[in-house]
C-alpha cells in the first residue's frame, strides 16, 4: 500500500468513527428524550421507546468498529 492510499484509508476511518459517534450520541439523546417524557407507559411504551434509540446505537457501533478494523488492517494501529 502507498502513502496516498494510506493516507485516503486513514480519513475514511476517521471519517467513519465521527459518524459513528455522531450517531451514538444521537441514540442516547434519543433514549433520553424518549423515556423521560411520560406518555410511554405499559410494555407498548417500553417497546416503541427502544425501538426508537437502539438502531441508532447499533449503528453508530458499527461504524466506531470499522473504523478501527480500518486502521488496524491498513497498518496504522
Amino acid at each position: 500500500m502507498n502513502e496516498k492510499d494510506h493516507q485516503t484509508a486513514m480519513r475514511i476511518a476517521q471519517l467513519s468513527e465521527s459518524v459513528g459517534m455522531l450517531f451514538c450520541l444521537a441514540g442516547v439523546m434519543i433514549g433520553f428524550a424518549v423515556f423521560s417524557t411520560g406518555f410511554l407507559q405499559g410494555f407498548y411504551g417500553i417497546a416503541t421507546g427502544t425501538s426508537m434509540f437502539l438502531p441508532t446505537l447499533g449503528i453508530g457501533f458499527l461504524l466506531i468498529v470499522a473504523a478501527r478494523i480500518l486502521r488496524a488492517v491498513s497498518g496504522g494501529a
